[in-house]
């Protein structure tokens, strides 16, 4: 019995929703025009403490990962990395850092959002960046 509780929440673990990351910007923008959906730039940096633990916790929540997979094409990528975007637009020295941009004008929907948040704060602010324009 004890197996078989173990082998039900690795099925339910495997089949869990996750926020589908996209990681090249171009990408997700032209993704994000084709669904008329707004597009979600995440942009962390290597040993960032909060970058970790809004991955691990906020954005593993399924409220969270719900609320961006139906208002936002959401795209990922490392400040120190060679994934390319439009840096001179969505410039940050926080991390994480979230921008909320409309992908036909590349503007922003809303300020940045940047350091650690939970997943009740970040819906509040999903929520009000996919009403805008």
């Amino acid at each position: 019995m004890r197996a078989l509780r173990w082998i039900l929440l690795l099925a339910m673990l495997l089949a869990a929703e996750n926020i589908h990351w996209i990681g090249d910007y171009e990408r997700a923008r032209r993704e994000a025009i084709e669904a008329d959906k707004k597009l979600l730039l995440l942009i962390t940096r290597p040993g960032c403490e909060a970058c970790r633990k809004m991955l691990a916790m906020t954005l593993q929540s399924p409220r969270c990962v719900e609320a961006v997979n139906r208002s936002f094409v959401a795209v990922i990528v490392d400040f120190e990395g060679d994934a390319s975007y439009p840096i001179e637009l969505f410039y940050t020295q926080e991390f994480p850092a979230f921008f909320f941009i409309d992908p036909k004008e590349e503007s922003l929907l809303s300020s940045p959002l940047s350091g650690y948040h939970d997943c009740a704060q970040l819906r509040r602010l999903l929520q009000a960046a996919s009403q805008s324009r």
